[in-house]
Order: C-alpha cells, then structure tokens, then sequence
C-alpha cells in the first residue's frame, strides 16, 4: 500500500532518471498518463494489517494534489464492501514536477530547451544531456551561452581570442567553465559532433600563448636580456632568442626548489628528488603500497636514463643542513664537469 509520500519518493526516483528524456518528449520512450498503482490489499493481508489499511484510505480520503485519483470497490467475505483508492493518474511531467516539488526547475529548463532548438533545431537530441543547464543558468547566463552559440556559428573561422568576442559578460574566467558545453554543442551546430574535441580549434578561436618562465642565472646571460632575469615568454619565442646555455635546471617546485630536474651539457640527465613521509606512508601509517610505487616509479627513471639521487625531508632541515646540501651539489657538479676537480667526499 503506497501512501502519498511513497508516491512523492517513487516519482522523485522517476524523475531523476527519467527527466532529460521527458524533456525531448519522444512518445516511444513513456506513455503519458504516467499510472502509479497504489497496492491494493488481498482480503488476507487487509485483516492483518486492519489499521494500516485504514490509515492508508484515509490518508488518500484527505489528499488533495495534482492528478487523477481512482477508487475501486472490494466486496471482501469477511470484511464487507470496501471503497479503495486504486491507482494515481499523471498527465505528464509537469505533474511529476508539481508532486515533488520541482515545478519551477522543470518549466524553466523546458523553457530554455525550446527557446534553443526553436532557433537550432538540430540541438534537439543534444540539449537534454544538459538539463542542469537548462534548469539552473541565470538568466543572465543563459543569455550569454545562446548568443555565445549564435556568434561562433556565424563567425566559425573568427581566429579571434576569446575575450574578443563581442558578448557582454563573457571574460575569460566565465567562458573557462563553459568551454565543454560550448565545444559540444558547436560541433553538433557544425554537424560533426563527434569529431575534432578542443574547444579552440572547434570554434575558430585562437588559444593564449604558452609561456615558458625562466630564470637567467649566469650574469653574462643576463646581460643578453638587459639584464634580466626573470622572463616569460611564448616557448615558440623563447626557442628563437639564440642562446646555447650548458646547463639547464627544471623545477617542479617554483618556492622550494625541490625535486628537480638538471640537464648537463654532456647530456647527462638528473632527477634529485625530497621523500617525505607521503613516500611510504598513509594516514600518518607505514604503506608498502605507497612505498612500492616510489620504488617502481624510481627503477623506471634509471631504466630511462636518469641518475637518480633521493633526499630524506629530515635532511633538509636543522644543524648542518645547508652544508650537507651544498658538498652534494659542489660534488655532482664536479661528476658532471660544471665545476672543476675530481668528484670526491667532502
């Protein structure tokens, strides 16, 4: 026997899974009037429960809502002529909507769907994979995502940067979020909604440079740049200025300086690496699982060709420290012929 909020919780369940389909209305998907039986007893199982069985018609007795109730007559043995609510009768989603609370969710987002295909009616299939969308957007941003659409179909080989596409309110940090839905639906505009998937490429934009930062240390390098020594740059740029430095380091950690990558002239490639405790354990626990992958991920590294030195994190810091730090470099340094002398212990 379903009470009325059996019915709310069964159709919310429907119209979680059943929402974006309703929204194309395709007849061969679900037939409208959506029927939910309300679990009529047997005799047997009403004399056992006579109370609930109560408590349930008088539950429907008092129900006032959206759709068609039905009641049916039960000419039980032992418990006489019995009138019973019998099944609830919705017309469409709207209805659905209207019991759990979501009339407002779905008429807009039913609103915008046909605004949308209304003007492209080839989005039609694709929309509804964005009903949250549809459902939740400004209005103001609704806005934004339909004339961004209307102006990428009319200009597809713009080869502007985002920024300059005339729409109000659309800056970069708006359209970073939408890049997706944007990309996804010009395809399908473009017809060739399975194919070329970046966003620039697909909508004729032209993308921000890449740039590369990079620290000049050596003075005389420094004076090649006017002196210098922190530049940022377009890689493309950075290839053409025309220096041969001999040795390059790449950082991972831009503050520390930490875990790093050295490229010697020679070609000698070194990884130098600081283990902290998230090396070899979890949750504050030794982990053989976490201390497998730095030794798998290690092996592959020298198997590619590095040399490979690791630092424990406790090594870095207190009484003698920075003198540990500076023999080991003073001495890879001479290994790899940067600095002058025999690689030695210091």
């Amino acid at each position: 026997m379903k009470l009325p909020e059996d019915v709310r919780q069964l159709l919310a369940r429907r119209f979680q899974s059943k929402h974006r389909e309703w929204l194309i209305g395709d007849p061969g998907e679900v037939q409208w009037p959506l029927e939910v039986p309300l679990g009529i007893p047997t005799e047997q199982a009403a004399l056992r429960q006579v109370d609930g069985v109560r408590a349930w018609v008088s539950a429907w007795q008092g129900w006032q809502g959206v759709g068609t109730l039905s009641w049916c007559e039960r000419r039980w043995k032992a418990l006489g002529a019995q009138r019973l609510p019998e099944k609830l009768a919705l017309r469409g989603p709207e209805d659905v909507a209207m019991w759990i609370g979501e009339s407002a969710l779905w008429e807009r987002a039913q609103s915008r769907y046909r605004a949308l295909i209304a003007r492209w009616p080839v989005l039609a299939q694709q929309l509804p994979r964005y009903f949250d969308v549809l459902a939740d957007y400004s209005d103001a941003d609704f806005r934004r995502l339909a004339e961004m659409l209307a102006w990428i179909n009319s200009n597809p080989k713009s080869n502007l940067y985002p920024r300059q596409i005339p729409v109000a309110g659309a800056d970069s940090k708006w359209l970073d979020s939408r890049k997706g839905i944007i990309s996804d639906l010009i395809g399908t505009l473009q017809g060739d909604p399975t194919g070329e998937r970046d966003f620039f490429w697909r909508c004729g934009l032209r993308a921000q440079p890449q740039l590369m930062r990079m620290r000049v240390l050596d003075p005389d390098l420094r004076a090649h740049f006017g002196g210098l020594g922190d530049i940022s740059a377009p890689c493309e740029e950075v290839a053409s200025i025309g220096i041969r430095p001999k040795n390059v380091f790449v950082v991972e950690n831009l503050q520390t300086g930490l875990d790093f990558l050295l490229l010697f002239s020679d070609a000698g490639r070194v990884v130098v690496e600081v283990d902290g405790s998230q090396h070899f354990a979890e949750d504050g626990k030794p982990s053989l699982a976490r201390y497998a992958d730095m030794v798998a991920a290690d092996r592959d590294l020298r198997l590619a060709g590095y040399e490979v030195y690791r630092f424990g994190a406790n090594e870095l810091t207190g009484h003698g420290s920075a003198e540990r730090i500076e023999a080991f470099f003073r001495r890879l340094l001479r290994k790899h012929a940067v600095l002058p002398g025999a690689c030695s212990a210091e």
